[in-house]
């Protein structure tokens, strides 16, 4: 009987569609401490003194963490983490009338608030800064920009490098690639950290909307189409309803093919990151205007 009740729980447990954690516990330190070492001297001091002298990978994950607290104020949260960006009518114009419902809004509202030095509990420049350094790691994470669909791919079932257990599109992203390299953050961090000045100086200059821009354009790369796999027939709800010969399995081949990707996008976000803060706690002409103009 116990049995039988812990197989029926499993079943319902991989079916039932949630929002995890974007790039998992590594995957945000490696975005925080490359933007440390992207940092100036004076946005540097400025971090340290706002987070009591942690890091930004020490707290990159925060965000992530509180999210089981049930207060009001961490619930008003859960949204900042992605948005779903309809094919048809695109992101959109921007409006924050009172709280942000998106990833795209979560951003302009804590850059502006740490650009205009608006603190007040619970959001002080420490919570502010916490949220930033996830955020900002959300934006380059491709399935955190979900395409109205399947709920930025938590609903596409995979198999990875053979499994009998299906996990979904959004996992691998999350965690599974990144894992796969058997490297520690710091490890990692040693690994990207190559990019010349101007193309930092290139990336540091592009607006929020073109990060959201790039990660949804990423999706013709990341979602497995060849050998006859289709997202709207291993894409859904009902994980009974997919047949197991369409779901895709995914294993080095796959791994090969986005590894430039993975790896782009997480130098990206950290170099961003540190353009940010950089703007915020250095010379702000030296960045795009992040104020959300239509803002009320």
């Amino acid at each position: 009987m116990h049995s039988l009740w812990l197989t029926g729980l499993l079943s319902v447990l991989l079916i039932i569609p949630v929002r995890v954690h974007a790039w998992g516990l590594t995957g945000h330190r490696i975005v925080g401490a490359i933007a440390e070492r992207h940092l100036q001297p004076d946005a540097a001091k400025k971090v340290a003194e706002v987070l009591d002298g942690y890091h930004l990978q020490d707290v990159s994950n925060w965000a992530d963490e509180i999210k089981s607290e049930r207060s009001q104020f961490v619930q008003s949260l859960r949204d900042w983490h992605y948005i779903e960006v309809d094919k048809h009518s695109g992101f959109g114009k921007v409006t924050v009338k009172k709280w942000p419902s998106n990833l795209y809004q979560a951003l302009h509202f804590v850059i502006r608030r740490l650009e205009q030095r608006q603190f007040e509990p619970p959001l002080t420049e420490n919570v502010l800064l916490r949220l930033l350094v996830h955020l900002v790691a959300d934006a380059h994470q491709p399935l955190h920009v979900g395409n109205g669909e399947d709920l930025g791919g938590n609903i596409c079932r995979v198999r990875w490098f053979g499994s009998r257990w299906t996990t979904s599109l959004h996992s691998v992203w999350d965690t599974k690639l990144i894992e796969s390299y058997k490297l520690t953050y710091s490890e990692y961090v040693d690994y990207l950290d190559h990019v010349s000045q101007d193309t930092v100086t290139q990336w540091q200059k592009m607006q929020l909307q073109t990060w959201l821009q790039e990660s949804l354009a990423l999706h013709v790369s990341i979602y497995p189409s060849d050998r006859g796999f289709s997202p709207k027939v291993y894409c859904a709800k009902d994980r009974a309803s997919i047949p197991d010969k369409m779901i895709p399995s995914l294993g080095f081949a796959y791994q090969h093919a986005v590894r430039p990707i993975l790896h782009q996008r997480l130098l990206q976000a950290g170099v961003r990151l540190a353009g940010v803060l950089n703007h915020i706690y250095g010379d702000q002409t030296a960045m795009p205007d992040f104020t959300l103009v239509d803002a009320q």
